[in-house]
């Protein structure tokens, strides 16, 4: 990555250097979690698409898939992805073939198509079997045994873990300790608290600083479902002890998921306030590192363009130059002799003259020299008012910036009072109050539950239009009866049913969705 920065002008690079330059340039941008830059791939495929390099055609293609992918743009992914494994199967090149594999599983799985999701994995898997390539074909097996959790079919999820811990052998620590975590995950799920805690405290012997602080959520989580708050507490210091600002939302999270079973409401109330902070930050911190980014992208362009602009102005400097040259040359010559006969002639006649010229001269210069103290004058006026001009923008930038900001302060504490109101009406639901919801209830209710649970409200947003169908799927995810929800709502136990049951009409399976968590 520092080499290719360190390429001091790469927007002179040209043809097969320049789309070499892109190519690595996002290789190594994804392989250090930075986000793809789109133009960067335009080039390489531009250039790629129609050569017989098939190497660097299907590695322009994949990373074209993967800028898709974290774009959230699954079917503009899947095309480019299944290019790239057109050309990669035409080159032979197993690695690549088997990581194309691997991402068209993941996007299938993502849209839920589970037999898809499965077709790709075992691809994967038999061809990173293929090239003895033990981490790929593990980190593939687990995901085939994710699929089949998500089928709800445990015999096969157990037949895969099998499989997964006959190899762990052979990986190394920081692979057996994602594995141990992700099958203590299943247990929990499946009610086997035992059998999760075995794997759980496995994962942490392998000290993965990565796997680490979700393994100490987990612990800390089963611990408080369990009711062994000083577990719970010491799980939840471990993790907080972690010195690393990217875990403050999770450590948060595990928090507050912990004080919603207690009646702290005060505590609550705190570490909500905190998580809502935090999140903030995280979003400021993006913000600026996009900023930052697009304005290095202008800055970059406007060096081009200056850089374009001063050859372009010295080409027309020596192209005029060279035909003054010229055309002074060739006057000189033609009329030299003529010329200075002329002179010898006309000198005599021409001294009376010359006289009345330099007096007509001194004329000239007089009226000149008044003309220069004037355009002084208005020169001088002119700089005064644009002064002026530039001071009173300056002040008004000022008010609307003060404004903007008193705007935004209010924006964020209407969230946050939000947040918390939200919060009283969770937490008073779980306790078992008889409380009717009012319709200005369900908005609170939805803001703090998607900042408590957001993979769940993402796709609860994506397929449900209507707040009361949100509002439904937050109480059963909450684990309220049906009778509860009808009571909350002020309806019939059998409205919530049709309900629900018209949401999976529409392709939303309510239980399916709270069974993935």
């Amino acid at each position: 990555m520092q080499i290719l920065q360190s390429v001091v002008h790469p927007q002179e690079l040209t043809g097969r250097q320049q789309a070499d330059y892109c190519l690595l340039l996002s290789q190594a941008m994804d392989k250090n979690h930075l986000s793809l830059n789109d133009s960067l791939l335009q080039i390489a495929l531009a250039y790629y698409a129609d050569r017989s390099d098939l190497t660097r055609k299907a590695m322009s293609y994949f990373y074209k898939g993967r800028y898709h992918y974290t774009q959230g743009e699954f079917k503009e992914a899947t095309l480019a992805f299944k290019e790239a494994e057109k050309w990669a199967v035409a080159d032979a090149n197993d690695d690549l073939t088997s990581i194309i594999f691997n991402s068209l599983g993941y996007i299938n799985k993502n849209e839920l198509d589970f037999d898809k999701a499965l077709s790709y994995f075992k691809q994967s898997f038999r061809v990173s079997e293929k090239m003895n390539n033990i981490e790929r074909a593990v980190y593939n097996l687990q995901e085939i045994a994710n699929v089949f959790f998500y089928m709800e079919q445990p015999d096969s999820v157990l037949h895969y873990h099998e499989q997964l811990i006959s190899k762990l052998e052979l990986c190394n620590n920081d692979q057996k300790a994602y594995v141990y975590h992700c099958l203590g995950i299943f247990h929990i799920e499946h009610g086997s608290s035992d059998k999760a805690l075995e794997y759980l405290q496995c994962s942490l012997h392998y000290n993965d600083e990565e796997i680490m602080p979700y393994t100490y959520a987990a612990l800390a989580d089963l611990y408080a479902k369990e009711g062994d708050s000083e577990k719970t507490t010491y799980y939840l210091q471990k993790l907080g002890s972690i010195d690393n600002g990217a875990f403050n939302i999770t450590v948060l999270e595990s928090k507050l998921s912990f004080l919603l079973r207690t009646e702290a409401s005060e505590e609550i109330a705190l570490v909500a306030d905190s998580l809502v902070s935090a999140i903030q930050d995280a979003y400021n911190s993006i913000l600026d590192r996009n900023i930052s980014e697009i304005q290095e992208k202008y800055d970059n362009k406007s060096l081009k363009m200056k850089h374009e602009l001063m050859q372009y102005q010295l080409g027309v400097l020596f192209m005029l130059f060279v035909f003054l040259s010229l055309l002074i040359f060739y006057f000189y010559r033609r009329y030299k002799n003529k010329r200075e006969a002329a002179i010898r002639e006309k000198i005599r006649s021409k001294e009376a003259e010359l006289m009345t010229y330099r007096l007509q001269l001194q004329t000239l210069e007089d009226e000149m020299n008044q003309g220069e103290e004037e355009r002084q004058y208005l020169l001088a006026r002119h700089n005064e008012l644009e002064e002026k001009i530039r001071t009173k923008t300056h002040e008004i930038a000022s008010y609307v910036k003060l404004q903007t900001s008193l705007s935004q302060y209010e924006k964020e504490l209407e969230y946050k009072s939000s947040v918390l109101q939200g919060i009283e009406i969770y937490r008073s639901l779980l306790d078992g109050e008889n409380r009717i919801l009012q319709k200005s209830d369900f908005q609170h209710l939805i803001i703090f539950y998607t900042l408590l649970n957001p993979y769940f409200m993402g796709i609860v947003n994506n397929h449900s239009s209507s707040d009361i169908e949100k509002i439904i799927s937050i109480l059963y995810k909450a684990g309220l009866s049906r009778e509860r929800i009808a009571a909350a709502l002020s309806q019939e136990a059998d409205s919530i049913t049709r309900r629900k049951n018209r949401m999976k009409n529409k392709g939303f399976d309510l239980d399916q969705l709270i069974k993935l968590g």
